[in-house]
C-alpha cells in the first residue's frame, strides 16, 4: 500500500514537471467526466 502510494506520488511529481498544472488539471477533469459518462451509460 505504502509502496503503491509512493509510486503514484512519484508519477504525479514527474507529470507535474513535464506538464503545466493547468494541462494536468484539464486531463484530470476530462478523465473524471469521461468516467462519469461511462457510469451513467452503464446505468441506462
Amino acid at each position: 500500500m505504502g509502496c503503491l502510494s509512493f509510486v503514484q506520488a512519484a508519477i504525479f511529481l514527474e507529470s507535474r514537471l513535464h506538464f503545466p498544472s493547468l494541462v494536468q488539471l484539464e486531463l484530470f477533469r476530462a478523465h473524471f467526466l469521461n468516467s462519469l459518462a461511462w457510469r451513467s451509460i452503464s446505468i441506462l
